[in-house]
């Protein structure tokens, strides 16, 4: 049995994020968590032995031996990780917006790249590449890659003049696939598309160097 424990003296930080390993049995055989602001994991893939997950950080949460900051406004900082399979840290990238990012939608390919589609409302730096929202839109996306130790390869807007949601999967040849619904327009590549209705799908395919 595992107890977490959530006896932080700041009542606003009243959410932990943690990491627990089942066996077939639904057994717990491990569970870490994460200590310090409100914290949460979402979106785990699987590959090469490794396990890598989405997460959300305010203020600075320290998880294992990573210490996650935000240094812009409060919800604003999402990260990826990679842990092996017994929860430890290998690295973590950082995704900071002065606004709200979210990851959504994560895959790994063969040769343990990691793509990660996400929405931002504002201005995202993820490793030091800035991205601003087109002027008059709600939200706009990104599709970013990630080599196997965790450095950028490349990130690409995907804007909109209204809002956007995606996901993805990615094949071991590099090819990427999003989609999602949009509002008004959205610019693919070179693509533009213009909903009929209030929400209409979308699906494209980027190569493995982001075109």
């Amino acid at each position: 049995t595992f107890t977490l424990y959530n006896n932080d003296p700041n009542p606003t930080f009243n959410e932990k994020m943690y990491f627990a390993k089942l066996d077939s049995t639904g057994k717990c055989l491990w569970v870490k968590q994460g200590w310090g602001g409100n914290s949460s994991l979402n979106q785990c893939a699987y590959s090469n032995g490794g396990l890598y997950v989405i997460g959300r950080a305010d203020s600075c949460v320290q998880y294992d031996t990573a210490s996650i900051c935000t240094n812009a406004v409060p919800n604003s900082t999402r990260f990826l990780m990679r842990t092996d399979l017994n929860g430890n840290v290998k690295w973590v990238a950082r995704q900071t917006n002065y606004g709200i990012p979210y990851g959504t939608a994560l895959s790994v390919d063969e040769n343990s790249n990691v793509y990660l589609a996400g929405l931002f409302d504002s201005t995202v730096i993820v490793s030091g590449q800035s991205i601003i929202k087109a002027a008059g839109s709600s939200r706009n996306g990104y599709l970013a890659k990630y080599d196997s130790t965790g450095l950028l390869s490349w990130i690409k807007h995907l804007y909109s003049t209204g809002s956007i949601t995606c996901g993805l999967h990615s094949n071991n040849t590099g090819n990427t696939y999003i989609t999602g619904a949009f509002s008004g327009t959205i610019i693919l590549g070179s693509d533009t598309l213009v909903s009929q209705n209030s929400n209409d799908m979308y699906v494209t395919r980027f190569d493995n160097i982001g075109n």
